[in-house]
């Protein structure tokens, strides 16, 4: 097309604006309304994302705050919400982010990146201006207490973004998209009421910053500008599984419609397409293909408790200690226990793992109780019926066997690492304790409530 016919094609569009979309005030700049779609975005791979809020009825006024944590999964990590008193919004808003990074830190949080829709906050923290100062310019009607309290809370929000943290704000975007498309409104600042002329002389000033080569021209064909949205894959309803499939096909051959013979003719011929190289082959072994596997912890049936235990050895042998927790069947905590054993092997520390956890239910009262732990051979070792005289650890094995054969009900299975992280992280903060020290916890330390929520929530880990 030439370019005359493109202004023609363009022209014609203009016909097709509706007018009333745009707001019309005597004696105001003509600003039409921008209307944006926006979503919350997962943080990449590796990373956690916080966002954090304010509320306040007045300013100032009752005020409170909240946030949350997620993962590059969107997957509920931890959040918190506090109600502060009375405050202003920015001091809720600087509340609100403080908060959220010291639960981000204390969780053991290292990536983060923190969100927060007050533009204000958000630029006080990444500025490196003198804070002290600068309070009075901001809202002249703070009195000087609040000043005062903006100052203390800013300073710990400074304090606390040292570790590998990213702020952002949510609204910095909108007013930059704001700012370009009203660019080729910017000369009609000062100008009254505008007649249809002037909408269509401001509408085609902006035309001059369109880059036509992101359109497609084709002789003979109407003028279509590229238009560019996002989709996204949407999960199937609760209960069903969705299955995507497509097809490619190099040319279009005029086929008939098949009958079902030659339907299953050409499924059987699919699979000879099949890539074999992703199976493991080992000369005369049988073929094994990778599994990949999604894996979760399962609360116990009502009624009963479930034991966690594990072992953490470093070296073998090499300094050891064990950890576990009880819980019931809606995920609560019971008891945790840790121990330091010393030096020891692997398969002593798990064996004393799950002796100690036993002794821990029975004395508490439990007679329902469900083990588990992620060794096989101790699970195996405890569970058969094998004569285990001759066994370096007998002693340990034949202890846990007559704990297991008490008057209570009281079985033992193995699960997976992954199914197993509360333990695991119970195993691993008590190489910190002395040697020989047991403790034993009424509430879960920090370090371990991260692995309680995914637990607690049924949150898959993916095993290769």
């Amino acid at each position: 097309m030439y370019f005359s016919q493109i202004q023609t094609a363009i022209s014609q569009c203009f016909w097709q604006i509706n007018f009333q979309d745009f707001n019309f005030q005597p004696n105001a700049p003509y600003i039409p309304n921008i209307v944006c779609d926006y979503a919350w975005h997962p943080p990449p791979e590796g990373w956690v994302k916080l966002n954090v809020d304010g509320s306040c009825l007045s300013n100032p006024g009752d005020a409170s705050a909240g946030c949350l944590l997620r993962d590059a999964s969107s997957n509920w990590l931890l959040g918190f919400s506090f109600n502060i008193g009375e405050t202003s919004v920015l001091a809720a808003e600087l509340i609100g982010i403080s908060f959220g990074l010291q639960l981000a830190w204390l969780n053991g949080f290292r990536r983060v990146i923190v969100e927060s829709d007050c533009l204000k906050a958000v630029k006080l923290i990444n500025n490196e201006e003198d804070i002290l100062s600068s309070f009075s310019c901001f809202n002249p009607r703070l009195s000087k207490t609040y000043e005062d309290e903006l100052a203390l809370l800013f300073i710990p929000c400074l304090s606390r973004t040292k570790f590998l943290c990213r702020f952002s704000c949510k609204a910095e975007s909108w007013f930059a998209n704001s700012r370009v498309s009203s660019l080729g409104l910017a000369s009609m600042e000062n100008t009254e009421l505008m007649d249809f002329s002037q909408i269509q002389t401001a509408i085609s000033q902006c035309f001059w910053q369109i880059d036509f080569q992101d359109f497609n021209f084709q002789p003979n064909a109407p003028y279509i500008p590229n238009i560019v949205c996002d989709y996204a894959w949407h999960p199937p309803p609760e209960g069903c599984v969705k299955l995507n499939v497509d097809g490619s096909c190099l040319g279009n051959p005029d086929t008939e419609l098949m009958d079902f013979s030659q339907i299953q003719t050409a499924i059987s011929q699919c699979l000879w397409q099949i890539d074999f190289q992703d199976f493991n082959f080992q000369p005369n072994a049988p073929c094994i293909p990778n599994i990949v596997c999604d894996y979760a912890w399962h609360p116990p049936p009502e009624g009963w408790v479930k034991l966690n235990v594990d072992g953490s050895c470093l070296g073998n042998p090499g300094d050891a200690s064990v950890g576990g927790l009880l819980r019931d069947f809606s995920s609560n905590w019971l008891l945790g226990f840790g121990f330091n054993i010393g030096e020891t092997s692997v398969l002593a520390a798990e064996l004393i793992g799950i002796s100690f956890g036993l002794q821990l239910a029975w004395l508490n009262g439990f007679r329902r109780v469900i083990v588990e732990s992620d060794c096989l051979k101790a699970v195996k070792l405890i569970n058969n019926e094998e004569d285990i005289f001759f066994h370096p650890l007998a002693a340990l094995i034949q202890d846990c066997r007559r704990l297991m054969k008490m008057n209570w009900h009281c079985c033992l299975s193995h699960v997976y690492r992954e199914q197993n992280f509360c333990a695991d992280s119970l195993a691993k903060q008590s190489h910190g304790l002395q040697i020989q020290e047991l403790v034993v916890w009424d509430s879960p330390p920090w370090k371990v409530l991260r692995f309680l929520n995914d637990d607690k929530f049924g949150v898959n880990f993916r095993r290769y």
